[in-house]
């Protein structure tokens, strides 16, 4: 039986593949995210399906997903749109008063 690990991946591991491969730790890094990389959208799909089903079970996944839906449209040109006339000021009081409502 096979061991299952989670991982996570940050943008510097993007690098990972063009740095030096005589060191152990490079190439077995860089060989890992080149194998994750290449995951197909419908082998990333099933295995994101799995990780839930196996944290959530099936009725949660189901309901997480329903709940979640797959998204549609530009998310940086909403955020930048809806963001454009706040300031940080303002920004951090809302986060602030966000703070206190869950104490």
């Amino acid at each position: 039986m096979s061991k299952s690990y989670f991982i996570y991946l940050d943008v510097c591991c993007l690098n990972r593949p063009f740095d030096d491969w005589s060191y152990d730790r490079n190439r077995l890094e860089g060989e890992a995210v080149i194998k994750i990389m290449k995951m197909t959208l419908i082998e990333l799909r099933r295995k994101g399906y799995q990780a839930l089903v196996k944290e959530l079970a099936q009725i949660d996944t189901i309901r997480f997903l329903q709940e979640m839906g797959w998204g549609s449209g530009d998310y940086t040109k909403e955020r930048q749109k809806s963001l454009k006339n706040v300031t940080r000021a303002e920004f951090w009081q809302d986060i602030e008063e966000i703070i206190k409502e869950k104490n």
